[in-house]
């Protein structure tokens, strides 16, 4: 972790609460650049941690997200509650319904609802160099996901829908994707073939 010019705030009020403020101008861990911001931490007699994170942008690789708002709490029984996590995310927002974590157990769980609003998808298919079809408009929704069993996957619900104005379209080069194994010539092989 690498943190360009930036400066510490300690204060300590009459209840025994700890807080630290760091305003930065740049925070860099591998892949990940941040900046400019703050963090607040707050630690109270009973070892509950708050936090909150302010960034103008966060960068990831390719994606660059601005506006990143976050809030979280540690409590006694070492439980992290996310009650804030949005974000302004190619020409759209993306926000995680509040959730809880065990980040301490082994091989915790982490589960939550990702919800995306306007989020324009040329500029995602920009971020995704294996994508070989073509996409366009905004996509809106809900993703829920999980590592349950040691793997992220998407859970039963939720979907993402492509706006059809202005002008939402996808196309995908499918190659024989819906006819393998097929013979071709049967009614069936045909179906697929106009799909």
């Amino acid at each position: 972790l690498r943190c360009g010019p930036g400066k510490v705030f300690f204060s300590f009020d009459q209840n025994g609460t700890l807080s630290a403020q760091i305003e930065y101008d740049e925070l860099r861990y591998e892949d990940l650049v941040c900046g400019p911001g703050k963090v607040i931490l707050s630690l109270d007699r009973n070892g509950t941690l708050a936090g909150q994170v302010d960034a103008t942008q966060v960068g990831f690789g390719e994606i660059l997200a601005e506006k990143v708002k976050i809030s979280l709490f540690l409590d006694g029984n070492e439980t992290l509650s996310v009650s804030r996590c949005e974000l302004d995310l190619m020409g759209g927002r993306l926000w995680l319904e509040p959730f809880h974590l065990k980040p301490f157990v082994e091989n915790p769980t982490i589960s939550f609802t990702a919800v995306l609003e306007g989020i324009d998808a040329s500029r995602l298919v920009e971020a995704m160099p294996g994508f070989k079809g073509n996409l366009g408009g905004l996509l809106s929704g809900e993703i829920l996901l999980s590592n349950a069993g040691g793997t992220w996957d998407y859970l039963e619900g939720g979907g993402i829908r492509l706006e059809t104005d202005p002008k939402g379209f996808l196309s995908y080069p499918a190659d024989g994707w819906l006819t393998e194994g097929i013979e071709p010539g049967t009614a069936l092989y045909q179906d697929r073939r106009n799909v």
